[in-house]
């Protein structure tokens, strides 16, 4: 069954739940923003292990939300080995490009970030980022967005400008979004032609751990 047959076999229902999903997650969003905004001190005391647990928990709540079928069209189909190799591909992509922008137009940035020695927190801490990410913004967001839509087009465009977004709240503030939605439109079209969540979580997940280690 392709994408559009999916849609429209929908019961008006499952679209409902879609629409409902999709607006609590963008709130959601919106007001970590306005507080990040108008305290910009929260983020650092609540910390980024504790923003990707919330991360997950709207997933959850989304999953939920959607009902019938949304774990399947959440997460998709299993990948072959061959998707996964072009995950890191595009992975190192998207490091390419975060890492010439970084350079050019946040130098201050760059120079402060510090890599860690233990390979092992940093892969348990890449994996927990990537997945809570993955999860929510590819998996839950793209799958209520698709029941609306006829094609991958939408879900892609709007997961990636609320990806990229989300980041506003990294020290870079507004000039963290072209880079995040560069990579969130890589990571959306390996979403789109691999039908499954889980390459775009091995690519995040390569991503961040080179970033972490380096």
């Amino acid at each position: 069954m392709d994408h559009a047959d999916l849609v429209s076999g929908l019961r008006p229902n499952g679209r409902l739940r879609a629409v409902v999903a999709t607006a609590l997650i963008y709130l959601a969003l919106v007001a970590g923003l306005v507080v990040q905004r108008s305290d910009p001190a929260f983020g650092a005391r609540f910390g980024q292990n504790q923003v990707h647990v919330l991360l997950l928990g709207l997933s959850l709540f989304g999953i939920a939300l959607l009902g019938r079928g949304a774990i399947r069209e959440t997460f998709g189909r299993r990948p072959s080995a061959g998707w996964i190799a072009i995950a890191l591909g595009v992975a190192l992509v998207a490091l390419a490009v975060s890492h010439a922008w970084v350079r050019a137009v946040l130098p201050e940035t760059a120079s402060a970030s510090r890599g860690t020695s233990l390979w092992w927190h940093a892969a348990l801490l890449a994996l927990f980022v990537a997945y809570s990410e993955e999860l929510l913004f590819r998996g839950v967001l793209w799958a209520a967005l698709a029941r609306r839509s006829s094609t991958w087009l939408r879900p892609l465009l709007q997961t990636s400008a609320l990806f990229a977004i989300a980041h506003v709240i990294g020290p870079a503030g507004i000039a963290e979004v072209p880079h995040r939605a560069v990579a969130g439109l890589l990571l959306g079209l390996l979403r789109a032609k691999s039908q499954s969540l889980w390459p775009a979580v091995h690519a995040h997940f390569c991503l961040d751990l080179i970033v972490f280690t380096t």
